[in-house]
């Protein structure tokens, strides 16, 4: 036996138990050499290292130990025999072959901290028990089910996360559309009052982004109540003398940006762009030339008053004089605001390259995306 969990308490007060035995098991299970020091057949030697070893449990069983028998004397003219049947000896008293008397050449001193070897077979007393490779290989094979465990854990975390996203934006995007009159959707209500304080820019957001036959249409559509309605002026000019639907066409304002009539003439103002924002301005301005109008409305709304950008949309990608909305004169419907990824080609490509570590790119994603949406909240977890 080799492991500690194999010896017993019986054992260890069993007489018939081999030495080499108690000796192993004196050594692997100190809870019971009080038993073994007690044990009739525990050798001389090993009850010397029980002694030895300071235990109070083990001297009071051996302290318990019935005296020795004294010895006979010895008969010179009459040798003892071989073996002596009428007169066993306690196993530990027993030379087994292999082994000469103490002191024999062949054997050093007892190691320090084990019990001594008694007259066994050899590999027993005292030999600690090889280590066992099988707890190694177990703990790589479990090692290797929790990593495979957690892979597919955060796999399934990663598609409920995109499908959560994807149906919070549904939701939203709903929320909006059949919002009708303030209360009914907290985004609208915080534009609404924006606007009713002076924030002409909330005023013009709130127009875009409500129902058009909504009390939040017409409410951003008369900037607040201080415009007159049915205008195709955006209250940031007229509230601000931006402009006014009045102008002389045969006069061209101050700082008046001619349409660019083709994307390649875009971007001549580079340089004041961030990479990011020129990607996003860039990517809307191609899709708007390949006719999709949400493209022309957002790159309208969302790029900076008087450039190029700015007229290339409003004119839907030089298609007319400009004016109404893209969606509305070309694609037979009215421009919402996007909300989740698949919305707008301009925040996708943001929202890629957000994921991909560009710091720009999420905090450009973040300034352009509509407020409550999918790509907001992506920006802010990701940025």
């Amino acid at each position: 036996m080799s492991q500690p969990e194999q010896f017993t308490a019986a054992q260890a007060s069993d007489p018939t138990t081999p030495g080499q035995v108690l000796a192993d098991i004196a050594a692997l299970r100190p809870d019971l050499r009080p038993a073994v020091a007690a044990n009739p057949s525990t050798y001389p030697a090993l009850l010397d290292w029980l002694k030895s070893l300071g235990d109070p449990a083990v001297d009071a069983a051996l302290a318990a130990r019935p005296a020795p028998a004294a010895a006979p004397a010895p008969q010179p003219t009459q040798p003892m025999p071989a073996a002596q049947p009428t007169q066993p000896l306690p196993p530990a008293a027993q030379p087994a072959p292999g082994y000469g008397a103490p002191g024999a050449p062949g054997y050093g001193p007892t190691p320090p901290g084990q019990p001594p070897q008694g007259a066994y077979t050899p590999g027993y007393a005292g030999t600690p028990p090889k280590k066992s490779r099988a707890g190694l290989v177990i703990g790589i094979i479990v090692g290797i089910i929790v990593l495979v465990g957690l892979m597919i854990f955060l796999l399934v975390k990663f598609v409920f996360d995109r499908a959560n996203d994807a149906i919070g934006g549904i939701t939203d995007e709903l929320s909006i559309a059949s919002a009708m009159e303030y209360g009914d959707n907290a985004y609208l209500d915080g534009l609404y009052d924006r606007c009713a304080d002076g924030d002409w820019e909330a005023c013009d957001d709130l127009y875009r982004e409500s129902n058009p036959a909504s009390e939040y249409r017409a409410f951003g559509d008369t900037c607040g109540g201080a415009w007159e309605s049915g205008t195709t002026t955006y209250c940031v000019d007229a509230m601000t003398g931006g402009g006014d639907d009045e102008g002389d066409p045969g006069e061209e304002d101050p700082g008046t940006v001619v349409p660019p009539s083709d994307v390649s003439q875009l971007g001549a103002d580079a340089a004041d762009y961030s990479p990011a924002e020129l990607l996003y301005y860039m990517t809307l301005a191609q899709a708007c030339a390949d006719e999709n109008w949400g493209a022309c409305d957002e790159l309208y709304l969302k790029s900076p008053f008087g450039s190029d950008f700015e007229a290339f949309a409003d004119t839907c990608g030089a298609r007319n004089a400009g004016g109404p909305y893209c969606t509305s004169e070309f694609g037979g419907g009215s421009y919402e605001p996007p909300m989740a990824f698949g919305d707008s080609v301009g925040l996708d490509v943001l929202q890629m390259t957000c994921e991909a570590g560009d710091a720009d790119s999420c905090e450009v994603l973040y300034a352009k995306s509509p407020s409550g949406s999918a790509y907001e909240q992506f920006a802010l977890d990701n940025g």
